[in-house]
């Protein structure tokens, strides 16, 4: 019982080791998570006009 608590101490150790490192570029990822969903938001957004621009082409080719 005593191997099993070291052991798991030990882990714990090392994840406060990597949390406390990774810490910072969390930050930048989340940043970076934070840029990419915007320009993908400003992507779908013009994606969207392009087809409800070629919809509207569509359309109007139809009834002609």
């Amino acid at each position: 019982m005593v191997e099993v608590t070291n052991t798991f101490s030990a882990q714990f150790k090392q994840m406060d080791d990597v949390s406390s490192s990774t810490a910072e570029l969390s930050v930048l990822q989340l940043e970076q998570l934070q840029q990419a969903a915007a320009a993908l938001y400003k992507l779908s957004a013009s994606a969207a006009s392009v087809a409800n621009t070629s919809d509207d082409t569509a359309t109007h080719t139809k009834e002609h």
